[in-house]
């Protein structure tokens, strides 16, 4: 997640926008509770997200996606399809 970038306030003293650009990025590496819906009770994970991502390590958050051919193919079947 990025944040938008702001424009540099001539007015600000010379260590105040190296510091502001570190809060920007803690900012986006944040961890926040991660929302799935657990199987035993329906009741949203309490665990939390990886840094960066909205989702835990047993959610999702940790997958890097498919990287084989079919891995990717496989992916490519289960998506949902428009019919027209």
């Amino acid at each position: 997640m990025r944040l938008p970038e702001q424009e540099a306030d001539p007015d600000l003293p010379a260590w105040a926008e190296p510091w502001l650009a570190r809060c920007r990025q803690r900012e986006s590496m944040k961890r926040v509770p991660c929302g799935a819906r657990r199987r035993r009770d329906g009741k949203p994970c309490e665990a939390l997200s990886v840094p960066g991502k909205k989702r835990c390590r047993w959610h999702g958050g940790m997958s890097t996606g498919p990287r084989t051919p079919e891995g990717k193919a496989k992916v490519a079947r289960n998506l949902p399809r428009k019919e027209p």
